[in-house]
């Protein structure tokens, strides 16, 4: 939008024998100058307008951006932080994420002897620890050792077999064991799966 010419920009303008809450007196002829202050107040509030200038504790219609950037935080089964102020875009980075409490998930395969992590995220390493146990390493440790263990291993055959936490060995935020047996119809022992997978949560 164009702004206005400012009315009377050189010309006279003052308000001598004007009494502005009263107006214009009704038995008395307007002075040439007191229409040039009146024109010349409402065009350059017209272009102060159009400039966008507005009192300071005035809401803009629009902005740039905002007076005070906002910070933004994600809690709960994810977390991440960023700080908006409308000048641009933001993009946030989760950690944490997955389903509800879910911190590392694992897929891991044996070949010959030794557990190697086929898709993983969470966990720094795998180890077979002979007679069935097979020893997880977390990246990142838990806050505590309360933390859910979930796995499951395939035996390839009709064997009654099971894969659990081992109870002799002394969990830490960072550290858990496995135990692979056999069972039901067969001769108790020690079980190596070929392929398993194991989530933990907290």
């Amino acid at each position: 939008m164009d702004k206005l010419e400012e009315f009377s920009l050189n010309g006279p303008k003052n308000t001598d024998g004007l009494t502005l809450l009263s107006g214009f007196p009704s038995n008395k002829k307007p002075a040439r100058q007191w229409f040039n202050w009146l024109f010349n107040s409402l065009t350059k509030k017209i272009n102060e307008i159009i400039d966008g200038k507005l009192d300071a504790n005035a809401n803009a219609v629009s902005a740039d951006k905002l007076k005070t950037g906002r910070k933004i935080n994600f809690t709960g089964v994810v977390k991440g932080s960023g700080t908006f102020d409308g000048s641009q875009d933001i993009t946030i980075d989760t950690i944490n994420g997955g389903t509800l409490g879910e911190k590392a998930i694992a897929v891991i395969r044996l070949t010959g002897s030794t557990y190697e992590l086929i898709k993983s995220r969470g966990f720094a390493s795998v180890t077979n620890e002979g007679g069935g146990q097979i020893e997880f390493t977390l990246s990142e440790a838990a806050p505590d050792t309360d933390y859910g263990v979930i796995c499951t291993g395939t035996s390839n055959r009709s064997d009654a077999v099971s894969l659990q936490e081992r109870e002799d060995f002394a969990r830490t935020s960072t550290k858990f064991r496995l135990m692979g047996a056999f069972g039901g119809d067969n001769a108790p022992g020690a079980y190596t799966p070929k392929i398993c997978t194991v989530v933990v949560y907290y």
